[in-house]
């Protein structure tokens, strides 16, 4: 009879890889019988899908999976900041079509640097371009949720951009279709998280996928640190030249 735990670990995407995941695989190429379907695996098997990529081709979709990415994180960022308040459908359909694809790719590769650069200092070993490659997977939920996009577009139009989307008492279905569809969203960003930490922990090295939530959190600080010390730098030269 098998272990309760080895099911449990085999589900459990912060598990930590057991002795024989570090073996090589199989010559047919599947890992302990994990098939090659990356856009398959990588949903509940993300550290051993990760590990087939890179072995295989460290570029696979990296590109096509960050521009789709940078698609999903226009719209994301559109309806947030409500631009549609403040820009016309055409202008913002070729923000989204034309500059997504584009913020996608500068994402991915500053985000890939910045792992780098911060997974370094714990220990990390992966280099530029396997971390752009665990950057790359590890969006595929956002990239997923696109489709539930285009109902919420095709139900509000140009109000999912805008600060006033509807009035709740004239619409009350709508509201529920609308808020199941930004459940969902949230969910598969989170997802996301999830699938980032353990594809940075992977290829990294590291034993633990809270290892790459820290390099992950390491990555933001790395950003976010000197942005504030510009602010308050403008700020104090602000208050000395007053």
């Amino acid at each position: 009879m098998s272990d309760p735990s080895d099911q449990f670990d085999a589900v459990n995407p912060f598990a930590a890889p057991q002795a024989n995941d570090l073996l090589p695989p199989p010559a047919s190429g599947d890992e302990e019988g994990l098939p090659f379907q990356p856009f398959r695996t990588i949903w509940t098997a993300p550290r051993r899908t990760i590990r087939q990529i890179v072995r295989r081709n460290r570029y696979l979709h990296v590109i096509p999976l960050l521009c789709l990415g940078g698609v999903a994180q226009a719209l994301e960022r559109a309806a947030k900041r409500s631009v549609g308040d403040s820009i016309g459908p055409q202008t913002l359909f070729a923000i989204i079509v034309f500059l997504g694809p584009l913020g996608g790719l500068f994402g991915g590769w500053l985000v890939a640097l910045l792992l780098r650069v911060s997974g370094g200092w714990i220990g990390g070993r992966a280099d530029f371009t396997r971390l752009q490659a665990a950057v790359a997977w590890s969006s595929l939920p956002k990239i997923v949720g696109l489709a539930l996009w285009l109902p919420l577009i095709a139900l509000l139009g140009m109000r999912a951009f805008t600060s006033v989307q509807f009035q709740v008492e004239s619409a009350p279905t709508l509201v529920g279709v609308v808020l199941a569809m930004s459940v969902a969203l949230l969910v598969l960003s989170i997802w996301g998280l999830v699938l980032l930490c353990n594809t940075v922990a992977e290829v990294q090295g590291f034993r633990s996928a809270w290892a790459g939530l820290g390099n992950v959190l390491l990555a933001v600080l790395l950003l976010i640190v000197p942005l504030i010390a510009i602010v308050m730098m403008a700020v104090g030269i602000g208050v000395i030249t007053s």
